[in-house]
């Protein structure tokens, strides 16, 4: 997807491994948490599940966004601001912001699974509601690909259709969504059968 959009995605990246984790997570922390460990967020951030789901987000998660950005980032900025004007520091910067929100995410979801119960599904349905409805107020910006200016033109490629087969940014996406959706899968799956 796009920066806009990336920080809500990746704090419900974070709500849904922490959910993945069922009651595995108790409440003062890690079930594996090693006896007298301190408990809340660091025992948390300890746990097989938040390491398993940052190197989700890390490999996978910001493996697209990195890719994508370097094929087109006025389009990973959603033609807001002109990239080619951003120091690298800002850029660094931004991409740190992937794992900082898939921690804020995780732990909310300990603290909305705390407040009642199926807090963590609510906070995770709210989370993709939000998503969904910024992607389609800014479906335009998402679906055509370019440089700022060719936006201000109207010249960009959509990222589906004629411009499919030379698109490489279309590719990048595909393959990137299906390794997403086959990998999260999986590690869900693992976290079924229990990490132990």
């Amino acid at each position: 997807m796009t920066i806009p959009l990336d920080a809500t995605l990746t704090t419900a990246l974070g709500v849904a491994f922490h959910m993945a984790a069922g009651e595995r997570l108790a409440a003062g922390g890690s079930a594996e948490a090693v006896a007298g460990a301190p408990s809340g967020a660091r025992s948390l951030l300890s746990s097989p599940y938040y390491r398993w789901g940052m190197a989700y987000n890390a490999a996978v998660g910001m493996g697209i966004a990195v890719s994508a950005y370097a094929l087109q980032p006025d389009w990973m900025w959603m033609y807001w601001l002109d990239a080619s004007r951003l120091p690298i520091w800002t850029v660094l910067y931004v991409f740190l912001l992937y794992p900082a929100m898939f921690t804020f995410g995780f732990l909310l979801a300990h603290e909305a699974k705390k407040l009642r119960p199926g807090g963590g599904a609510a906070l995770l349905t709210g989370l993709l509601a939000l998503l969904l409805c910024f992607i389609v107020v800014t479906w335009g910006r998402i679906w055509n690909v370019g440089t700022i200016s060719e936006w201000d033109v109207g010249a960009c490629t959509p990222l589906i259709g004629a411009g499919f087969a030379t698109l490489p940014l279309t590719w990048v996406l595909s393959i990137g969504f299906v390794v997403a959706i086959v990998s999260l899968v999986w590690l869900f799956k693992k976290f079924a059968r229990g990490l132990e």
